[in-house]
């Protein structure tokens, strides 16, 4: 194929600078035409797109410390940095909160409260759900800890205005879903909180009666034995392991509280993670994974080291073993929840990334890690009373009886002392009003639409009807120039 062939297959070549010149001399049609595309995005923005009206409310976390319940500042210190401390759990996190203004509920009320279903002009409540949660966008910043959420509603257009009173009307309505959902936040918040102690004061209740009558038994008891027999004073050896064996008890039911809590909170942990849409869990939520059992009888056997060392030799916590059996359980309790968090993720198929699946994630596994750790602390306690108690038997049979006596009533004084004590918190914490968020700004009746932006619409469209006018100046230049050659 010839050179001169091969050109004229090419066509006519068209230089950059006689595109440019022709450009130029276009220019008046370019713009022009840009300009026509902006009145008409104006006038299409004006005439058929509604007017958007956003109202905002903001919230800051106002999360108080939960409240222990008598545990040892060992076990608040082991458990602080991981799994949080024993005890009635609130809104720790803006995540938790999402799950609550997400949830069916609180919009199937808010829909009621206001009688969304006829304003927004649907037959079905469901409907208005859904549209109520498209309104509806929620913002967190989890540095500062504030929750904005934000519902925005549309109104009519410019062109076909329906007055100044309907206008505002929307524009409270806004204002009205944004407080309404503020509202909820709280009640939920409060609602929870006191279902949580509900079940705590149920159980301390239960075993506050059992305890009183355990002490009734033993102080009857030790009166008829001291009417049977003379009453010798117990050596100081007999005062001593009294005194372990009534640390031991107090501290055992303590263990037997947290353990019980516990499991509530991790029954609602998982009905909380099984009830998040569009997340569905394998068939059991229960942690199988032999490493996590095996770690778990190596926590026990720590544990009960430590109490040995602390109850039945009477070390102090500054000796060298009882602080090198405090820094075993802590990395025990650090490799249960790396096994605990691998075991929750393994039996999920499929892993939601959203921020109310991993606050839920996030309980169920501080619930296990707080079972474990109770029922660990909890046996080794059990081992460490046998312990102390047979060491009683180097004591003469007539002080260990007596002793023995004044012990079980000791303890259970105690006992029913610390459990008295915490049923009069659980008391006062049922009908406290909780504010996990402050309200840093509450929603107004916007003063000012926020969409649609004209000037965005004017700006692109302008560009794009320039864009095209070039395009179509080059392409008549292009084929006037082709008819030329």
């Amino acid at each position: 194929m010839t050179e001169g062939h091969a050109s004229s297959m090419l066509g006519p070549q068209i230089s950059a600078a006689e595109a440019l010149a022709y450009l130029r001399r276009r220019w008046g049609l370019i713009v022009g035409c840009g300009f026509l595309a902006a009145v008409m995005a104006a006038l299409a923005t004006m005439m058929f797109i509604p007017r958007q009206y956003t109202a905002r409310t903001t919230l800051l976390s106002n999360t108080p410390s939960s409240s222990s319940l008598g545990a040892s500042a060992a076990a608040r210190e082991m458990l602080g940095s991981l799994a949080g401390q024993f005890g009635t759990q609130m809104f720790d996190s803006t995540g938790a909160a999402q799950a609550v203004v997400n949830s069916r509920l609180v919009r199937a009320k808010i829909v009621r409260e206001l009688d969304l279903q006829s304003r927004f002009g649907v037959d079905e409540e469901w409907e208005a759900r859904e549209l109520l949660g498209k309104r509806t966008k929620i913002h967190e910043d989890l540095l500062l800890r504030t929750l904005t959420i934000a519902v925005t509603l549309k109104g009519s257009p410019w062109v076909r205005d329906r007055g100044a009173s309907a206008d505002q009307e929307t524009r409270s309505l806004a204002a009205d879903i944004a407080n309404a959902y503020r509202e909820q936040l709280r009640a939920e918040s409060t609602r929870l909180f006191r279902t949580d102690v509900h079940n705590r004061r149920d159980f301390i209740a239960q075993r506050l009666k059992e305890a009183q009558i355990s002490l009734t038994e033993a102080e009857d008891t030790l009166c008829q034995w001291q009417e049977m027999h003379e009453v010798v004073a117990p050596t100081e050896v007999a005062t001593e392991m009294t005194r372990r064996l009534i640390d031991l008890h107090v501290q055992q039911e303590q263990a037997h509280i947290q353990a019980a809590t516990a499991t509530g909170q991790l029954r609602g942990a998982r009905e909380q993670l099984s009830g998040i849409e569009e997340v569905r869990l394998s068939s059991a939520t229960d942690m199988r994974n032999p490493q996590i059992n095996e770690l778990q009888k190596q926590l026990t056997d720590v544990e009960t080291q430590l109490a040995l060392a602390m109850h039945g030799e009477g070390k102090s916590e500054n000796h060298p073993e009882v602080h090198r059996h405090r820094i075993t359980i802590q990395h025990l309790t650090e490799q249960l929840q790396n096994a605990l968090e691998e075991e929750l993720v393994a039996q999920q198929r499929v892993v939601s990334a959203s921020p109310v699946h991993d606050e839920a994630s996030t309980q169920l596994l501080q619930a296990h890690l707080r079972k474990i750790s109770a029922e660990a602390e909890s046996a080794a306690l059990e081992t460490a009373l046998g312990q102390v108690s047979r060491q009683l038997g180097d004591i003469p049979q007539e002080q260990i009886e007596f002793a023995r006596m004044r012990r079980d009533v000791s303890v259970r004084e105690q006992v029913y002392q610390m459990l008295r004590m915490e049923y009069e918190k659980a008391l006062i914490d049922e009908h406290r009003i909780v504010d996990s968020f402050l309200v840093l700004d509450e929603a107004i009746a916007p003063e000012r639409k926020s969409g649609p932006k004209i000037g965005s619409s004017v700006l692109i469209a302008g560009i794009a009807g320039m864009l095209f006018a070039i395009l179509y100046v080059l392409a008549a230049f292009a084929i006037s120039t082709e008819r030329k050659a």
